[in-house]
């Protein structure tokens, strides 16, 4: 859509919408002592969420890897990351012939505002399939490093 809205974020509004209107709904039926209509609105909202959560990770789950080039940007709403530079870390103790890499991860903020800055999370994955969480963002002339949990 041309003004920036995105069909998931238009989805999610409206079972946001949906559960605001239903639990005044159910709230006023509480009010009225009309116990089956509170039990009906519960179903209801119960389940429009499960069928949503449902699908959400139905769809996710669905979604395939991306594997993306040293410097090729990877937006996500406002927030763009790249990979500037991976180099290998020498004299690291290594052991099952793994290696230790310095990974330099660019991010751009092209939103109005620096508020989600803060709720920035790492997920780092190796090619076993194995993560772990990184926190920790600091400034350093306009670029971020990522320090271990």
């Amino acid at each position: 859509m041309g003004w920036g809205v995105r069909l998931t974020e238009l989805l999610l509004a409206g079972v946001v919408g949906w559960t605001a209107l239903g639990v005044v709904g159910i709230g006023v039926s509480w009010l009225r002592d009309e116990r089956a209509r509170v039990k009906r609105g519960i179903a209801w909202l119960a389940g429009v969420w499960v069928v949503y959560l449902t699908v959400l990770m139905g769809v996710s789950l669905r979604q395939k890897q991306r594997v993306v080039a040293v410097g090729e940007p990877q937006c996500f709403g406002e927030m763009c990351f790249t990979v500037a530079e991976v180099e290998e870390v020498k004299g690291f103790l290594v052991r099952d012939g793994r290696r230790l890499l310095r990974v330099t991860v660019r991010v751009t903020n092209r939103g109005r505002s620096m508020d989600s800055d803060s709720l920035m999370k790492v997920y780092l994955m190796d090619a076993q399939g194995r993560w772990s969480q990184w926190r920790g963002i600091s400034y350093e002339g306009g670029w971020r490093s990522f320090g271990g949990e």
